[in-house]
């Protein structure tokens, strides 16, 4: 049986599918050639180093052996919970309390989080995230919307 690292073969050929999606939809925007490059022509040059650098990763994980980890659930569904909770109460509670509750309810799936903690996270972030996309780039979503 063939030694294999698990984790390197399947990152390895995560990073060629990426690789081949970045040149698939670089040839779409016309390559050209190096004299008279093309707005695909960078986007060709590093979806190649993808392949490239994603076909080692993976043959180099046939000389390690590597059990196949286990899914860490609880992370898993919390992220995903958070990220509903934030599609579904941004438009109608304001970006403020949607990042508070993505933050909030993502961080259930760390044992280790803290209430006071997760809280001063959540508010942090969701200040950030106002000041950069309301504030910044100007997003029209409310901060806080009081109409609800």
């Amino acid at each position: 049986m063939t030694a294999l690292n698990h984790k390197d073969f399947i990152g390895g050929v995560l990073i060629v599918a990426l690789g081949v999606f970045v040149c698939y939809s670089a040839y779409h925007f016309g390559i050209g050639d190096a004299s008279r490059m093309g707005p695909g022509y960078t986007p060709a040059i590093i979806g190649a180093g993808m392949l490239v650098t994603g076909a080692a990763i993976a043959s180099a994980a046939f000389h390690t052996r590597d059990p196949l980890p286990g899914v860490a659930w609880r992370p898993v569904i919390a992220v995903i919970l958070g990220m509903s909770a934030f599609a579904a109460t941004a438009s109608n509670l304001g970006l403020i309390p949607a990042v508070m509750l993505l933050v909030g309810i993502s961080a259930l799936g760390d044992r280790d989080s803290r209430p006071l903690t997760t809280l001063l996270l959540s508010v942090s972030i969701a200040v950030g995230m106002w000041l950069v996309f309301v504030v910044g780039l100007r997003v029209s979503l409310p901060a806080i919307r009081w109409d609800f």
